[in-house]
């Protein structure tokens, strides 16, 4: 199985620009550190259009993302750009590396903000229903972060067959710490000491993952060559 992982486009959390990224009303009350689900700016808006052309050539027989606003715009920009798999899957466990109780916004809300785009709740493999109820000092824990890496990548395998494309979108820290070591099948206690590389706003990777349980292999990581080019120039990927 193919599993192509993106992390979301740059959001008002990544700047610090407000005249540049003007208040959103409908937005602002879960823009805090409470809830930390944050919009993108206009550039992480067009991040995620230039990812989604870059995979507009791609075939996928599923995406799905984290609920929070970031991942769900970032999503919205790639589907626009596909020919078949129009439905976004919300899985609770791709939200972040710990955000307390929030379990996103209400799907009522996110499908007013994208009327154009079939938002439906993934069966899920959080035993909690995504809300997560660790301390500030837990929030970090790589234990509860790996055990959710273990669950994306249990609740794929089971799921899709070997010849699956499948598009997963997250956040940054959770991808480097837990998600992709996760889907790479690392042993836990490299995934309990690892350290995060730089996985960039709107970046790309791809892990092949077999059923079978063998050792993942990966074919790309933070790849952001579609961010620097003119669209035109801009390098497609195709299923093989």
């Amino acid at each position: 199985m193919k599993v192509y992982l993106v992390r979301h486009g740059e959001s008002r959390q990544n700047v610090d620009d407000t005249e540049n990224h003007p208040y959103r009303p409908e937005v602002e009350p879960y823009e805090n550190w409470t809830y930390n689900d944050w919009s993108l700016t206009k550039h992480g808006e067009r991040q995620a259009d230039l990812v989604g052309r870059r995979l507009a050539s791609v075939d996928f027989d599923a995406i799905m993302c984290g609920p929070l606003h970031r991942q769900i715009a970032t999503a919205y920009g790639i589907i626009r750009h596909q020919k078949r798999c129009k439905k976004l899957e919300i899985i609770n466990d791709l939200l972040e590396k710990g955000i307390h109780s929030y379990a996103g916004m209400p799907i009522e809300l996110l499908r007013s903000f994208f009327p154009d785009m079939e938002i439906v709740p993934c069966p899920n493999p959080t035993p909690t229903g995504g809300k997560f109820t660790y301390s500030l000092e837990e929030m970090y824990d790589m234990v509860e972060m790996r055990e959710r890496g273990r669950r994306i990548e249990k609740y794929l395998t089971e799921r899709f067959p070997d010849n699956a494309t499948v598009l997963l979108v997250s956040s940054g820290d959770f991808m480097g710490r837990s998600l992709i070591p996760c889907l790479m099948r690392l042993p836990d206690q490299v995934i309990d000491i690892c350290t995060t590389f730089s996985c960039h706003n709107a970046s790309l990777s791809r892990i092949d993952l077999a059923s079978d349980g063998r050792r993942s292999s990966c074919k790309l990581l933070n790849d952001t060559a579609h961010l620097y080019v003119p669209e035109e120039d801009i390098p497609l990927l195709q299923n093989s």
